[in-house]
Protein backbone atom coordinates (compact mmCIF):
# COMPACT_ATOMS: atom_id res chain seq x y z
CA UNK A 1 0.00 0.00 0.00
CA UNK A 2 2.52 2.30 1.08
CA UNK A 3 4.72 1.58 -2.10
CA UNK A 4 1.54 2.12 -4.35
CA UNK A 5 0.80 5.71 -2.24
CA UNK A 6 4.10 7.06 -2.79
CA UNK A 7 4.35 5.87 -6.74
CA UNK A 8 0.57 7.45 -7.01
CA UNK A 9 1.83 10.66 -5.21
CA UNK A 10 5.24 11.13 -7.23
CA UNK A 11 3.09 10.09 -10.24
CA UNK A 12 0.63 13.20 -9.89
CA UNK A 13 3.72 15.17 -9.25
CA UNK A 14 5.38 14.58 -12.36
CA UNK A 15 2.00 15.32 -14.45
CA UNK A 16 1.62 18.35 -12.39
CA UNK A 17 4.94 19.50 -13.10
CA UNK A 18 4.47 21.99 -15.74
CA UNK A 19 2.82 24.10 -13.18
CA UNK A 20 5.09 24.07 -10.42
CA UNK A 21 8.65 23.35 -9.19
CA UNK A 22 10.57 21.28 -11.36
CA UNK A 23 14.21 21.11 -12.37
CA UNK A 24 15.80 18.21 -14.35
CA UNK A 25 19.17 17.90 -12.73
CA UNK A 26 20.32 15.48 -15.40
CA UNK A 27 20.59 11.40 -15.68
CA UNK A 28 17.34 10.85 -15.22
CA UNK A 29 17.51 12.86 -11.83
CA UNK A 30 14.82 15.86 -10.94
CA UNK A 31 13.52 18.02 -8.37
CA UNK A 32 9.40 18.27 -8.01
CA UNK A 33 7.28 19.19 -5.50
CA UNK A 34 10.14 19.85 -2.91
CA UNK A 35 11.37 16.25 -3.16
CA UNK A 36 14.12 14.31 -5.38
CA UNK A 37 13.48 11.47 -7.66
CA UNK A 38 15.09 9.24 -10.45
CA UNK A 39 12.94 8.95 -13.90
CA UNK A 40 13.13 5.39 -14.91
CA UNK A 41 12.20 4.51 -18.69
CA UNK A 42 10.32 1.17 -18.69
CA UNK A 43 9.15 1.20 -22.36
CA UNK A 44 5.82 1.76 -24.02
CA UNK A 45 5.24 5.19 -22.83
CA UNK A 46 5.25 5.10 -19.25
CA UNK A 47 7.60 6.43 -16.92
CA UNK A 48 8.56 4.88 -13.62
CA UNK A 49 9.22 7.93 -10.78
CA UNK A 50 11.49 6.27 -7.92
CA UNK A 51 11.31 8.55 -4.54
CA UNK A 52 14.79 9.28 -3.48
CA UNK A 53 14.50 11.97 -1.03
CA UNK A 54 11.49 13.04 0.27
CA UNK A 55 10.01 16.06 0.69
CA UNK A 56 10.69 18.59 2.16
CA UNK A 57 13.98 19.28 0.36
CA UNK A 58 15.02 23.20 0.86
CA UNK A 59 18.09 23.48 -1.19
CA UNK A 60 19.87 21.46 -3.74
CA UNK A 61 22.55 22.18 -6.13
CA UNK A 62 24.19 19.47 -8.86
CA UNK A 63 26.91 19.22 -11.15
CA UNK A 64 27.71 16.48 -14.10
CA UNK A 65 28.41 14.29 -11.28
CA UNK A 66 26.69 14.69 -8.02
CA UNK A 67 23.64 15.93 -6.70
CA UNK A 68 23.83 17.84 -3.22
CA UNK A 69 20.45 18.59 -0.76
CA UNK A 70 19.37 20.13 2.10
CA UNK A 71 16.28 18.75 3.94
CA UNK A 72 13.72 19.13 6.68
CA UNK A 73 11.85 16.15 6.67
CA UNK A 74 7.73 16.53 5.99
CA UNK A 75 6.04 14.55 8.62
CA UNK A 76 3.11 13.63 6.89
CA UNK A 77 5.10 12.08 3.98
CA UNK A 78 5.84 9.14 6.32
CA UNK A 79 1.98 9.30 7.81
CA UNK A 80 0.97 6.38 5.53
CA UNK A 81 0.95 2.56 6.10
CA UNK A 82 2.22 0.00 4.14
CA UNK A 83 0.48 -3.30 4.36
CA UNK A 84 1.56 -5.42 0.61
CA UNK A 85 5.18 -4.49 1.24
CA UNK A 86 7.84 -6.96 2.32
CA UNK A 87 8.67 -6.38 5.62
CA UNK A 88 12.12 -5.96 5.21
CA UNK A 89 11.38 -2.83 3.22
CA UNK A 90 8.84 -1.42 6.48
CA UNK A 91 11.75 -1.97 8.48
CA UNK A 92 14.12 -0.26 5.80
CA UNK A 93 12.00 2.71 5.96
CA UNK A 94 10.83 3.15 9.39
CA UNK A 95 14.71 2.88 9.76
CA UNK A 96 15.14 5.91 7.17
CA UNK A 97 12.37 7.80 9.03
CA UNK A 98 13.93 7.44 12.54
CA UNK A 99 17.16 8.48 11.71
CA UNK A 100 15.87 11.57 9.34
CA UNK A 101 13.69 12.52 12.69
CA UNK A 102 16.05 12.54 14.74
CA UNK A 103 19.02 14.33 12.73
CA UNK A 104 15.48 16.94 11.63
CA UNK A 105 18.36 19.00 9.10
CA UNK A 106 19.24 16.55 6.71
CA UNK A 107 21.96 17.11 4.17
CA UNK A 108 22.40 14.51 1.39
CA UNK A 109 24.31 13.56 -1.89
CA UNK A 110 23.86 11.95 -4.63
CA UNK A 111 26.62 10.27 -6.89
CA UNK A 112 24.82 10.22 -10.48
CA UNK A 113 27.27 8.18 -11.58
CA UNK A 114 26.93 4.92 -10.20
CA UNK A 115 23.57 6.15 -7.94
CA UNK A 116 24.60 5.96 -4.50
CA UNK A 117 22.87 8.20 -1.85
CA UNK A 118 24.51 9.27 0.71
CA UNK A 119 21.75 10.48 3.65
CA UNK A 120 20.50 11.28 5.85
CA UNK A 121 24.24 13.21 7.40
CA UNK A 122 24.21 15.90 10.19
CA UNK A 123 26.02 19.38 8.59
CA UNK A 124 29.19 18.30 10.26
CA UNK A 125 28.77 14.31 8.45
CA UNK A 126 27.63 16.29 5.15
CA UNK A 127 30.57 18.80 5.20
CA UNK A 128 33.11 16.43 6.28
CA UNK A 129 31.75 14.10 3.06
CA UNK A 130 31.97 16.62 1.02
CA UNK A 131 35.99 17.04 1.35
CA UNK A 132 36.76 13.64 1.37
CA UNK A 133 35.06 12.99 -2.33
CA UNK A 134 36.39 16.46 -3.33
CA UNK A 135 33.12 17.86 -4.54
CA UNK A 136 32.86 21.44 -4.81
CA UNK A 137 29.52 22.65 -5.70
CA UNK A 138 27.69 24.71 -2.84
CA UNK A 139 24.23 25.27 -1.79
CA UNK A 140 22.83 28.91 -1.78
CA UNK A 141 21.95 28.88 1.45
CA UNK A 142 19.32 32.11 0.69
CA UNK A 143 16.77 29.70 -0.20
CA UNK A 144 16.44 27.84 3.45
CA UNK A 145 16.30 31.41 5.27
CA UNK A 146 12.70 31.18 3.09
CA UNK A 147 11.54 28.74 5.63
Amino acid sequence: MRTVLVFLTFLSIVMCSCHGDYYDMGDGYIYTNRAIAKSLESGFGYTHIEPLIPRKVLNFACDKDYIIAYQKPDRDWFDFEEEDAPKEKVDSLEQLYNKICEIHNCYWIINKMNGQIYGPLEEKEFNSKLKEMKITIKMDKKYESQY
